[in-house]
């Protein structure tokens, strides 16, 4: 009857085992979803720009992911910018490090950027770029996502993306 008992407890516990050991799996291996609204300026002694959007970044169990830029750059005139940038992942040192090579973007037809005011603002998602980022957790719902070329932004985690556009 001890054995049965001794037994019966520990499939039990190996089966409590093996389901946390899954459910940890699939969590971990989850697609990552991410948004910000990120406004900065820029002054300058003779002119100034800015610009303002929305991102989504989304990171994929695959080492692939993508992220989507909605919003307006200013610079000598007000252009909009309306693209989806796709990039390849993999790990650098540490957990967070993460090194993003751009492999494709799409930009829809009113997107009016041109490609050198894009670059200049945002070289670590311009096509073929290379670019060294973290994503550092501050809270269980706020990440800090920091590159080499910048951006820098506070980005909510997100269970799926709410559409902007």
């Amino acid at each position: 009857m001890i054995n049965k008992i001794l037994y019966s407890t520990m499939m039990l516990f190996t089966f409590i085992v093996v389901l946390l050991f899954v459910f940890l799996k699939l969590e971990y291996n989850k697609t990552q979803y991410c948004e910000a609204t990120v406004f900065s300026e820029f002054i300058f002694p003779d002119s100034k720009s800015s610009y303002n959007l929305k991102m989504e970044l989304v990171k994929n169990q695959d080492h692939t992911g993508y992220i989507k830029l909605f919003g307006t750059i200013t610079t000598d005139k007000k252009y909009l910018i309306n693209r989806i940038v796709h990039f390849n992942y993999s790990s650098k040192d540490d957990i967070t490090g993460l090194k993003l090579t751009i492999i494709y973007d799409r930009k829809s037809k009113n997107d009016n950027v041109p490609d050198n005011i894009f670059e200049q603002y945002f070289k670590a998602f311009s096509l073929h770029s290379i670019a060294y980022v973290d994503i550092n957790e501050i809270t269980s719902e706020w990440y800090l996502f920091s590159s080499s070329f910048g951006p820098y932004f506070v980005c909510t985690k997100q269970s799926q993306l709410n559409s902007f556009n």
